[in-house]
Order: structure tokens, then sequence, then C-alpha cells
């Protein structure tokens, strides 16, 4: 009785020793995290280092996944084929472990950089804040509105089609701190509401935006003393990619005149200060470089050192035909019923339609993955890598 007594006591002091060490290195870590995180925010340089870190982590989901990946194999864009070895055969067939993988780190990424987001805010509006005046309306509102925005895609892709009779379906947490507190799960107009809000302070904040007096400012500046802190706004969500963004979220939910109105104000403040000018038909038709992404009318974008990877893996015609993503369709004319480009675009005079695709014969595969044939395909060569 006394060993066992002995042995219970030396087993639970090595349980609370190998806790308060658990715990020990939990706040060792937690208090360097702390330690870094108020260095960085010292300058005004780390927090536009803190947001640049965000735009460049969002590739991870909206380079693949959220654009142009699985959720557009799950909705049957693509003509993938029944070979059981084709990269996105799951998808296609819909196997829910592929998916919940792909689900898993879809929402994790997206909430990383919601608290990342989170903090950032936190920081611009704590007493004697290093952010000055100047940074300041970009920064925070910048941050509102990515934050709404990768809200409104979580809702997108785990909500409801948002009708009124669904509008109090409970749905995704609204995530506002930085605490590591679980958030409590809210109901699709909530969600939608709190969108609505941040876009609307954002927009507020973004008012006097450069982009709306300057242009986008694409490229280096004439004044060698300024740097390009406030340039590139066609890579930020700037001023009238937040009302884009309002249009959407407002046509969302049903508010067809408020969604009216706000892209009637973006499009006539747009034309008439010429910020997004139409792109040339020379500039696409052109065999050297064609401007295949319509740049000048691009209102928000994110950069991508990896854009020509990424197409090469999904859409290069000359790699393994069996693995890319060919879409629905053997023609570019009317009347294919198997295409989806009358869906994506009504007029068959659209520049985008006649150019950003390819009719390709590619080989058809049993589910062994042996050819039995071969049929026609639309290829996609948008992203195509530009040549010198």
């Amino acid at each position: 009785m006394i060993t066992k007594d002995k042995i219970k006591a030396g087993a639970m002091a090595l349980m609370l020793v190998t806790s308060f060490t658990s715990c020990a290195d939990w706040l060792s870590v937690d208090m360097e995290d702390s330690i870094m995180e108020n260095k960085l925010y010292e300058t005004n340089e780390g927090f536009l280092s803190s947001l640049n870190g965000v735009y460049a982590k969002m590739n991870e989901n909206y380079s693949s996944t959220l654009t142009m990946g699985a959720i557009d194999v799950m909705a049957q864009y693509y003509d993938v084929s029944k070979n059981s070895t084709h990269t996105y055969y799951a998808y296609a067939n819909y196997q829910p472990e592929q998916f919940k993988s792909t689900s898993n780190a879809l929402w994790t990424t997206q909430y990383e950089l919601i608290a990342n987001l989170n903090t950032l805010l936190e920081h611009c509006d704590e007493a004697g804040s290093a952010l000055n005046a100047v940074y300041y309306p970009y920064v925070k509102g910048e941050a509102l509105a990515l934050r709404a925005f990768l809200h409104f895609d979580l809702m997108r892709v785990y909500g409801p089609i948002y009708r009124e009779n669904t509008a109090e379906t409970v749905t995704i947490p609204y995530a506002e701190t930085s605490s590591k507190e679980i958030q409590p799960l809210l109901s699709a107009k909530t969600v939608m509401e709190k969108v609505i809000r941040d876009l609307s302070a954002a927009a507020d904040l973004l008012k006097d935006d450069r982009i709306r007096t300057e242009g986008v400012l694409n490229g280096a500046s004439d004044n060698p003393n300024e740097n390009t802190n406030l340039r590139y706004r066609q890579y930020r969500v700037n001023y009238f990619a937040v009302q884009a963004l309002l249009a959407r979220a407002y046509l969302w939910v049903g508010d067809k005149e408020k969604a009216y109105q706000t892209a009637k104000g973006l499009i006539a403040e747009s034309e008439e200060k010429e910020i997004f000018p139409w792109t040339k038909k020379a500039a696409v038709t052109t065999t050297l470089n064609p401007d295949l992404l319509f740049s000048s009318e691009v209102i928000f974008s994110l950069y991508n050192t990896s854009r020509t990877n990424l197409f090469d893996r999904m859409f290069n015609r000359s790699v393994n035909l069996n693995s890319i993503l060919c879409f629905q369709g053997e023609t570019l004319e009317e009347g294919n019923a198997e295409s989806k480009l009358t869906y994506y675009f009504d007029d068959m005079g659209d520049l985008r339609r006649e150019y950003m695709w390819k009719v390709e014969e590619v080989n058809q595969s049993d589910e062994e993955g042996g050819t039995v044939g071969s049929h026609k395909v639309l290829c996609l060569n948008k992203y195509e890598g530009v040549t010198a």
C-alpha cells in the first residue's frame, strides 16, 4: 500500500513538473512573440511591412483554391478527365476526405490572415502609436477592407445562398480581435452587417486615396525623394476596390438599390477621371506580349511572382494534358451547349472571349488511365507567361 502511494505521489509530481514546464515554455514563447510584435510596430515601416505580409500570404488561397482551382472543379467548369490519376479527380468526383483537407487549409489560412489584420488594427489605434497621420488612413483603411474581404469570401464558401429565409442561419465567426479565444458563430445577416460596416469605414478612411486624384501610380516616381509606399494602388485595396466590394456585398444580401448606386458612382468617377481606362484592342491582339490580363482595367489584384509556374501547373497545354484544367466545350462559337463561355461573356465580340481561349484536342482516358480517343476542349491562356 505504501509502495502504491509512493508511486501515485511520484506520478503526480511528474505530471505537475511536466505541466509547469510546458506552461513555462508556452509563457516564454508568448512573451517572445509579444516583444517581437511590439518591436515591429515601433515604426511606420513596421506597420507597412505587416500589411504587405498579409497581401503576400493571400496568394496561398487566392492563386488557386478561391479563384480557379478546386472550387471551380467542383462547380463543373472544367472538363476534368475521368482518369483517377488526374490532379483534381477527387474534386470532380467529390471525395470528402480530399475536400476536407483543402477546406481545413483554406479556413485556417483565412483566419490566420484575419488575426494578423486584427493585431495590426489594434496597434493602429493604441495610445502613442508610431503610425503617422499620412499613413494612418491607408493602413487602417486597407486593413479593415481586407478583414471584410476575407470574411466575405468565407461567407460565400461556407454560408448559405443569402435569402430572407436564410439570413438567420448560423454560419461563421466574425473575428474582430487578436484574442486567441474561440469566437461565436454568427448568423449570415450579422456577418454581412459587419462586412458592410467594415467596408463603409474603410471607404471613409480612404476617401482621400491618391488614386482618386493621381491615378493608379504604377511605376517609379519622378521625385527621387518619394518612396513607393503609397504608389502601385492597383495592388492595394484602394478606394475604388472598396466601393466595388461594397456593391458586391449589397448585391449579395439583396439590396439591389444600394448595389446599383454604389457601382454607378464607382463607374462614373472612374470614367470621368480615366482611372481605369479600357484596354486598347491593339494591346490584346498583338502577337508580342499580348495584355490578356486587360491590366489597365484591373481595380485590385495581388502581385504573384509565381504566375508562370501556376499557369504551367494548371493550364499549360504543353504539359500532361490529362492533368491540366481545360474548360468544357469544343468551340468558341455560339451554339455549343457544353461550353460555359456564354455564361462568362454573352457578347460574341468580347475580346476576352476571343483571345483568352484556344481550342485544343486532348486525349480522352478511361478510369484506368488508358487512352480511348480524343476530344476538343477550351484551354485558358490568360495567365500564360509573357515573352521578351
